[in-house]
């Protein structure tokens, strides 16, 4: 076999690489600044003065899987198999957005209302913060490049508009703001972002102008999606309903710390989602090609993010009450305890991207829903009796648990996923089997 053959059968992996990249550059970016902002935010406000904003956002988070309708991985995988369709399924995908982002925004206020009709301050930062899944049908500009494996064009919109949010956030706590403002930046930076995602939508002549819908294309969208939409509301509901129930259960105080902490943890969950972003339309043309070559590949990817996500664990594990005490000040120390918990759910998060990519590739949909389920009712029934007694520490440890359930355990029970179990298992305790493989 010749240097062009052999350039040839690895261009899709460079491809991969390329698009990997620069990924990781947006999230290193992220991390970097957004680390250090986010450690002078929260020392500027101070665990009970910062819990309001978080148990806002955690409000929205949750709603804003509705807006999302589940469409990322079902607007990949069809247009990777039908790429001529683009206008339909570009017009078809941002016309449900729309839709639901409406609808997400009126049931995140009514929500924050009914939970505390007296909580004018938390309303408010609701209304703030939810004007971002009004914007939301953009995100479709994004699917389609990371569907080309092309994400450099949106992830510099998203850069820009990041770095413009990181220059108010510092002016806030010049300035001496409050946690309105910071709600405010937030949502200009999602303005900035769609105005900048449009603009590489008209250069690429993929602007909305060109977009097209027809009932056919939404049936199949929805009918493809509809599980996953409830997947989606489920995985958010056990990330972030902790938070809610730390506030009605535990305390403010109790929850700013504990905020901080899955703040601190969640900045390494950037790892297994930007490898899953580039890995997909990759995975989905394997399985169309040889079933055998994409098994794998699965099993190379779970390696991969398990083995990294065990390494980054262990060491917060010991770090972590050193590292929270040192970063804040002291304000934060009881923080560092719940961190050396909650680090343990990168190696679930893991798992839980690459089982999405399985799922959606093989036309499981509805088992999203059912094994995120299950993980809502472990993190919901451990959460209610562990917040009480142990607080934040429950929490951490109620979400470890619920994350293990839905992205591992829960594979097990069902015939149609428990190759995955399978293939899971086989990667964690006998990967020297596999490296050799193709793929």
């Amino acid at each position: 076999m010749n240097l062009k053959v052999k350039l040839q059968n690895w261009q899709h992996l460079f491809g991969m690489a390329k698009n990997a990249g620069w990924l990781s550059i947006e999230k290193a970016l992220r991390l970097g600044t957004g680390f250090f902002i986010g450690i002078y935010l929260a020392r500027y406000f101070g665990p009970e003065r910062f819990s309001p904003f978080e148990y806002a956002l955690a409000i929205v988070v949750i709603f804003r899987a509705i807006a999302g309708m589940g469409l990322r991985g079902i607007f990949v995988r069809n247009f990777v198999k039908h790429p001529e369709k683009r206008s339909l399924l570009l017009g078809s995908s941002a016309l449900m957005i729309a839709g639901a982002g409406v609808l997400a925004f009126l049931l995140a206020l009514l929500s924050t209302y009914l939970l505390d009709a007296t909580d004018s301050l938390g309303l408010l930062l609701v209304a703030i913060l939810a004007g971002q899944l009004l914007l939301y049908p953009t995100e479709v500009i994004n699917y389609f490049f990371e569907a080309r494996v092309q994400s450099k064009y949106t992830v510099i919109p998203r850069m820009v508009a990041y770095l413009t949010g990181v220059i108010f956030k510092l002016l806030i706590v010049w300035y001496g703001g409050t946690v309105v403002h910071l709600a405010l930046t937030y949502l200009l930076e999602f303005t900035v972002v769609a105005l900048l995602y449009l603009r590489a939508g008209l250069r690429h002549e993929i602007g909305f102008r060109q977009w097209r819908s027809d009932k056919a294309t939404i049936s199949d969208l929805f009918r493809d999606g509809k599980f996953l939409i409830l997947a989606a509301v489920m995985v958010t509901i056990y990330m972030q309903i902790d938070k809610v129930m730390l506030v009605n259960l535990f305390s403010d105080l109790e929850n700013g710390l504990y905020s901080f902490a899955v703040r601190l943890a969640e900045a390494f969950y950037f790892i297994p989602v930007v490898v899953q972003q580039s890995a997909f339309p990759n995975l989905v043309a394997a399985d169309r090609r040889d079933p055998e070559e994409f098994r794998l590949k699965i099993v190379k990817l779970i390696w991969l993010l398990t083995a990294t996500s065990l390494g980054i664990a262990f060491v917060l594990t010991f770090i972590g009450p050193w590292l929270t005490d040192f970063l804040t000040a002291g304000k934060y120390a009881d923080s560092g305890r719940m961190l050396s918990v909650v680090i343990w759910a990168l190696p679930f998060v893991g798992l839980g991207v690459v089982q999405s990519a399985y799922l959606i590739a093989k036309g499981l949909l509805r088992y999203s829903l059912y094994l995120t389920a299950l993980g809502v009712l472990v993190n919901l029934g451990l959460n209610y009796f562990f917040i009480p007694a142990h607080g934040g520490i429950g929490a951490a440890w109620a979400t470890v648990t619920s994350y293990a359930t839905a992205a591992w355990l829960a594979a097990a029970l069902f015939p149609a996923t428990r190759p995955l179990f399978k293939l899971t298992m086989q990667a964690i305790f006998t990967p020297w089997k596999f490296m050799g493989g193709k793929g």
